[in-house]
């Protein structure tokens, strides 16, 4: 799978993901960084097959009505320490690709893992 972090998530987390040898980005690395519209957002996700991890409602409201993104992982853990966050997410994140085979939404939160088709 690859991944794009949005803005609300910190680029330590896509850090992270990168060190796990997978394929990450942050919005920090696209060419309008966070200031990136959502639009420009699904259509890179789109066309490069990314999955978006974000705290954005939008984008959940945008997957329920268009499919769009196509797979999201959608973060409820509220507004936890990154020293919590990043090893919290890492250490889940199989268990996040795995939900992915239930449904293309997955809500992380600290209450763990729920796909939903």
């Amino acid at each position: 799978m690859k991944w794009l972090v949005d803005a609300q998530l910190p680029l330590a987390l896509a850090v992270g993901i990168r060190m796990t040898g997978r394929d990450v980005k942050h919005t920090l690395d696209l060419s309008r960084a966070n200031r990136t519209s959502d639009d420009t957002i699904r259509l890179l996700l789109n066309e490069e097959g990314r999955v978006l991890i974000t705290k954005d409602g939008d984008f959940k409201v945008s997957h329920f009505l268009y499919s769009i993104p196509r797979q999201l992982v959608f973060v409820t853990t509220g507004n936890i320490r990154n020293r919590v966050l990043i090893p919290l997410f890492i250490r889940n994140l199989p268990l996040i690709e795995i939900a992915f085979e239930r449904g293309d939404l997955v809500i992380f939160g600290l209450g763990g893992i729920d796909a939903q088709p």
